[in-house]
Protein backbone atom coordinates (compact mmCIF):
# COMPACT_ATOMS: atom_id res chain seq x y z
CA UNK A 1 0.00 0.00 0.00
CA UNK A 2 1.34 3.38 -0.67
CA UNK A 3 2.21 6.25 1.59
CA UNK A 4 -1.00 8.40 0.27
CA UNK A 5 -3.35 5.68 0.75
CA UNK A 6 -1.92 4.84 4.32
CA UNK A 7 -2.22 8.80 5.28
CA UNK A 8 -5.64 8.71 4.16
CA UNK A 9 -6.45 5.56 6.12
CA UNK A 10 -5.08 7.28 9.22
CA UNK A 11 -6.94 10.44 8.96
CA UNK A 12 -9.76 8.19 8.39
CA UNK A 13 -9.50 6.67 11.59
CA UNK A 14 -8.89 9.81 13.41
CA UNK A 15 -12.42 11.38 12.11
CA UNK A 16 -13.90 8.37 12.76
CA UNK A 17 -12.97 8.09 16.13
CA UNK A 18 -12.99 11.73 17.13
CA UNK A 19 -17.02 11.49 16.08
CA UNK A 20 -17.17 8.61 18.44
CA UNK A 21 -15.91 10.69 21.39
CA UNK A 22 -17.88 13.66 20.50
CA UNK A 23 -21.12 11.62 20.51
CA UNK A 24 -20.30 10.02 23.63
CA UNK A 25 -20.04 13.63 25.14
CA UNK A 26 -23.11 14.63 24.08
CA UNK A 27 -24.99 12.01 26.00
CA UNK A 28 -22.93 11.40 28.91
CA UNK A 29 -21.74 14.95 30.14
CA UNK A 30 -24.76 17.07 31.94
CA UNK A 31 -26.53 19.42 30.18
CA UNK A 32 -25.11 23.19 30.94
CA UNK A 33 -27.60 24.93 32.95
CA UNK A 34 -29.04 27.93 31.99
CA UNK A 35 -30.15 30.64 34.15
CA UNK A 36 -34.22 31.78 34.20
CA UNK A 37 -35.97 34.97 35.03
CA UNK A 38 -37.01 32.34 38.36
CA UNK A 39 -33.69 32.19 39.77
CA UNK A 40 -33.22 36.13 40.73
CA UNK A 41 -33.01 37.31 43.72
CA UNK A 42 -33.51 40.68 45.64
CA UNK A 43 -32.36 41.77 49.03
CA UNK A 44 -31.64 45.01 50.77
CA UNK A 45 -30.30 45.77 54.02
CA UNK A 46 -31.35 48.45 56.83
CA UNK A 47 -29.81 52.05 57.48
CA UNK A 48 -29.42 55.00 59.70
CA UNK A 49 -28.76 58.42 58.08
CA UNK A 50 -28.89 61.87 58.91
CA UNK A 51 -31.02 64.34 58.40
CA UNK A 52 -30.27 66.28 55.16
CA UNK A 53 -28.02 63.19 54.01
CA UNK A 54 -28.45 62.04 50.60
CA UNK A 55 -27.29 57.60 50.19
CA UNK A 56 -27.39 54.88 47.59
CA UNK A 57 -30.35 52.41 48.34
CA UNK A 58 -27.97 49.32 49.57
CA UNK A 59 -29.67 46.77 47.91
CA UNK A 60 -28.52 43.65 46.02
CA UNK A 61 -30.56 42.06 42.57
CA UNK A 62 -28.17 39.42 41.11
CA UNK A 63 -29.66 40.58 37.50
CA UNK A 64 -28.41 44.05 36.10
CA UNK A 65 -30.99 44.30 33.85
CA UNK A 66 -33.54 44.13 35.92
CA UNK A 67 -36.03 47.15 36.30
CA UNK A 68 -36.07 48.65 39.79
CA UNK A 69 -38.06 50.76 41.65
CA UNK A 70 -38.69 52.55 45.40
CA UNK A 71 -41.63 53.47 47.24
CA UNK A 72 -41.00 54.86 50.64
CA UNK A 73 -44.03 54.35 53.04
CA UNK A 74 -43.28 57.93 54.48
CA UNK A 75 -41.80 60.40 52.26
CA UNK A 76 -41.91 62.94 55.12
CA UNK A 77 -39.16 60.93 56.70
CA UNK A 78 -37.45 60.16 53.71
CA UNK A 79 -38.13 59.89 50.49
CA UNK A 80 -36.41 58.61 46.81
CA UNK A 81 -34.34 61.00 44.88
CA UNK A 82 -32.72 59.61 41.54
CA UNK A 83 -32.60 56.63 43.01
CA UNK A 84 -30.63 57.85 46.31
CA UNK A 85 -32.83 58.18 49.52
CA UNK A 86 -32.72 61.29 50.96
CA UNK A 87 -33.31 61.95 54.80
CA UNK A 88 -36.07 64.90 55.31
CA UNK A 89 -36.85 64.85 58.77
CA UNK A 90 -36.14 62.45 62.15
CA UNK A 91 -37.98 59.34 62.34
CA UNK A 92 -38.28 55.86 60.62
CA UNK A 93 -39.92 54.86 57.70
CA UNK A 94 -39.44 51.59 55.11
CA UNK A 95 -38.44 51.53 51.49
CA UNK A 96 -39.98 49.36 49.85
CA UNK A 97 -37.74 47.88 46.67
CA UNK A 98 -39.14 46.05 43.95
CA UNK A 99 -37.23 44.20 40.53
CA UNK A 100 -38.83 43.34 37.40
CA UNK A 101 -37.35 41.18 34.91
CA UNK A 102 -39.08 39.11 31.96
CA UNK A 103 -42.18 39.21 33.97
CA UNK A 104 -41.06 38.00 36.82
CA UNK A 105 -40.67 40.67 39.92
CA UNK A 106 -39.20 40.26 43.53
CA UNK A 107 -39.74 42.97 46.06
CA UNK A 108 -37.32 43.56 49.39
CA UNK A 109 -37.97 46.36 51.69
CA UNK A 110 -35.15 48.24 54.24
CA UNK A 111 -35.89 50.26 57.28
CA UNK A 112 -34.93 53.80 57.46
CA UNK A 113 -33.72 55.29 60.36
CA UNK A 114 -33.24 59.37 60.16
CA UNK A 115 -31.51 61.46 63.10
CA UNK A 116 -31.49 64.53 63.53
CA UNK A 117 -28.03 66.43 62.60
CA UNK A 118 -26.42 66.74 66.51
CA UNK A 119 -23.01 68.48 67.67
CA UNK A 120 -21.55 68.76 70.81
CA UNK A 121 -21.26 72.11 71.61
CA UNK A 122 -17.46 73.01 73.64
CA UNK A 123 -17.42 76.09 75.56
CA UNK A 124 -13.97 77.20 77.34
CA UNK A 125 -14.31 78.20 80.88
CA UNK A 126 -10.60 78.08 82.43
CA UNK A 127 -7.40 78.02 80.75
CA UNK A 128 -8.08 76.24 77.57
CA UNK A 129 -9.00 77.56 74.25
CA UNK A 130 -11.32 76.05 71.42
CA UNK A 131 -10.83 76.35 67.26
CA UNK A 132 -12.09 73.99 64.65
CA UNK A 133 -12.13 70.64 66.04
CA UNK A 134 -8.85 71.36 68.62
CA UNK A 135 -8.79 72.22 72.30
CA UNK A 136 -5.50 73.81 73.62
CA UNK A 137 -5.42 73.60 77.06
CA UNK A 138 -2.54 74.62 80.23
CA UNK A 139 -2.25 73.70 83.82
CA UNK A 140 -5.89 73.77 85.72
CA UNK A 141 -8.09 73.67 82.30
CA UNK A 142 -11.66 73.24 82.26
CA UNK A 143 -14.38 73.46 79.86
CA UNK A 144 -18.11 72.69 79.30
CA UNK A 145 -20.48 70.62 76.97
CA UNK A 146 -23.70 70.20 75.37
CA UNK A 147 -25.37 68.20 73.19
CA UNK A 148 -27.30 70.50 70.42
CA UNK A 149 -29.40 69.78 67.35
CA UNK A 150 -29.06 70.84 63.78
CA UNK A 151 -30.89 74.22 65.18
CA UNK A 152 -28.54 75.07 67.63
CA UNK A 153 -30.48 74.53 70.69
CA UNK A 154 -29.52 71.92 74.02
CA UNK A 155 -30.44 68.70 73.29
CA UNK A 156 -30.94 66.46 76.73
CA UNK A 157 -32.47 63.02 77.42
CA UNK A 158 -29.69 61.27 75.76
CA UNK A 159 -26.88 59.05 77.43
CA UNK A 160 -23.73 60.75 76.19
CA UNK A 161 -20.11 58.63 77.02
CA UNK A 162 -17.21 60.21 76.94
CA UNK A 163 -13.60 58.17 76.37
CA UNK A 164 -10.30 59.67 75.86
CA UNK A 165 -6.91 58.50 74.22
CA UNK A 166 -3.31 59.84 75.41
CA UNK A 167 -5.38 61.93 78.05
CA UNK A 168 -6.91 61.92 81.67
CA UNK A 169 -10.03 64.24 82.65
CA UNK A 170 -12.33 64.44 85.43
CA UNK A 171 -16.09 65.33 84.66
CA UNK A 172 -18.38 66.88 87.26
CA UNK A 173 -22.16 67.25 85.52
CA UNK A 174 -21.36 68.91 82.50
CA UNK A 175 -18.03 70.07 82.94
CA UNK A 176 -14.70 68.17 81.97
CA UNK A 177 -11.64 69.01 83.89
CA UNK A 178 -8.26 67.83 82.33
CA UNK A 179 -5.99 66.76 84.62
CA UNK A 180 -2.94 65.08 82.80
CA UNK A 181 -0.23 67.13 80.85
CA UNK A 182 -0.21 65.52 77.58
CA UNK A 183 -2.05 65.93 73.84
CA UNK A 184 -4.91 63.24 72.60
CA UNK A 185 -8.12 63.25 72.09
CA UNK A 186 -11.50 63.29 73.60
CA UNK A 187 -14.67 61.60 71.76
CA UNK A 188 -18.85 62.56 72.94
CA UNK A 189 -20.77 59.57 72.00
CA UNK A 190 -24.37 58.44 71.83
CA UNK A 191 -25.20 54.78 70.98
CA UNK A 192 -28.84 55.02 70.60
CA UNK A 193 -28.54 57.36 67.37
CA UNK A 194 -25.25 56.36 66.47
CA UNK A 195 -23.37 59.45 66.72
CA UNK A 196 -19.69 60.35 68.14
CA UNK A 197 -17.71 63.09 67.75
CA UNK A 198 -13.70 63.07 68.72
CA UNK A 199 -11.79 66.65 69.36
CA UNK A 200 -8.21 67.24 69.09
CA UNK A 201 -6.93 67.95 72.82
CA UNK A 202 -3.45 69.93 72.82
CA UNK A 203 -1.68 70.58 76.10
CA UNK A 204 0.58 73.85 75.79
CA UNK A 205 2.46 74.55 78.65
CA UNK A 206 2.57 78.25 79.44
Amino acid sequence: MSKSKVAIVVTNCILFVGGIVAILLLFLLPPKKTSSPQDFTLSASDITIEVGSVVAVPYSCSIDDASITFESSDPSIARIVSSRILGVSAGETTITITATYEGMARTASLTVVVNDVYSINIVPIENCSYSDGIITYTDGAQFSYSFVGDDGSSVTGLDVTISSSGITFTKILSNIFLTSHTSGTITFSCESISFYQTFTVIYSPS
